[in-house]
């Protein structure tokens, strides 16, 4: 049974890229950022001057929002006006665990934080989210309510490990199907252990096998589409 769930799990990730590799290939437009700006039609954002590492985006078409990931922040902006003031909410790792980060040794700019890697909707209210935590990931939900002024908070924080990677700088891939969460990503502190997980559900929670490499062998996760 283990096993027939874990085919299902990794089907999630690789039936996409099937169906993909099937069609025929769509032609793209390549712009450098200059090039882009010239069209104008585009239009630059950005909530301070620091570097805020802009990663995971989630495009809500009911709410006309589009909810954004970085460094200690979560967005919502406007899908029709992304120069109107955003909703921010500010979610930066604990204290206790920004310094465990810096004694470790690592990048305390660009590893010491809580870099968000996951947005997903779970219902029609809230979103699942999680972040690094300064190698130490946690996930919470966040209230968008039914109005696009409501966006906040309001449960506590639970252990992000086997739903995002400890790295900020290793991708984390993530869907959510029937308020059950599908992650691809290194769910070690060193970045050694890979796996595709199941979490989030009724049922026991299930993952690829450890360290086989008939599994998976030192994969870089891209992305997760179903």
């Amino acid at each position: 049974m283990a096993f027939r769930a874990i085919c299902v799990l990794v089907g999630v990730f690789i039936c996409s890229i099937c169906v993909r590799g099937s069609s025929q290939p769509q032609a793209r437009v390549y712009l450098t950022f200059d090039e882009l700006r010239e069209t104008k039609t585009s239009e630059y954002f950005s909530l301070s001057h620091q570097q805020l590492d802009y990663r995971i985006l989630l495009m809500d078409e009911d709410q006309d929002r589009i909810y954004v990931g970085s460094k200690d922040h979560i967005l919502s902006l406007n899908i029709n006006n992304i120069s109107q003031e955003p909703l921010s909410v500010f979610w930066p790792a604990s204290t206790i665990k920004v310094e465990e980060c810096k004694m470790a040794g690592k990048d305390p700019t660009h590893g010491c934080g809580n870099f968000v890697r996951v947005i997903q909707t779970f219902n029609r209210t809230h979103l699942y989210v999680c972040g690094s935590g300064a190698f130490s990931p946690v996930c919470t939900y966040l209230n968008r309510g039914r109005r696009s002024e409501v966006f906040m908070i309001d449960s506590k924080c639970e252990s992000g490990k086997g739903r995002c990677s400890f790295n900020p700088n290793v991708n984390t891939v993530s869907v959510m199907i029937n308020e059950e969460l599908f992650s691809g990503m290194y769910i070690d502190f060193m970045g050694t252990d890979a796996a595709i997980f199941r979490s989030l559900t009724k049922r026991n929670a299930v993952r690829t096998d450890q360290h086989n490499s008939k599994w998976l062998s030192e994969p870089m996760f891209v992305d997760a589409h179903v």
